[in-house]
């Protein structure tokens, strides 16, 4: 009885341990993807307000 728990609960552990690995990986793998959307989106404000200056200065001169 004893030696079925040790057994167990040594693969319930190796369960969770595996459990967490999946968890910080699709974690990181997913801040990678916002964080990249994220610059992307500054990137295209920033060229659509670079767009905008330049239509003003044009009609300026």
């Amino acid at each position: 009885m004893f030696k079925w728990f040790v057994e167990n609960r040594f693969k319930s552990l190796e369960l969770f341990i595996i459990l967490i690995a999946i968890v910080v990986v699709v974690s990181l793998i997913m801040g990678i993807y916002s964080t990249n959307k994220h610059f992307k989106v500054k990137e295209q404000e920033r060229l659509e307000l670079e767009r905008k200056r330049l239509e003003l200065e044009k009609k300026k001169a």
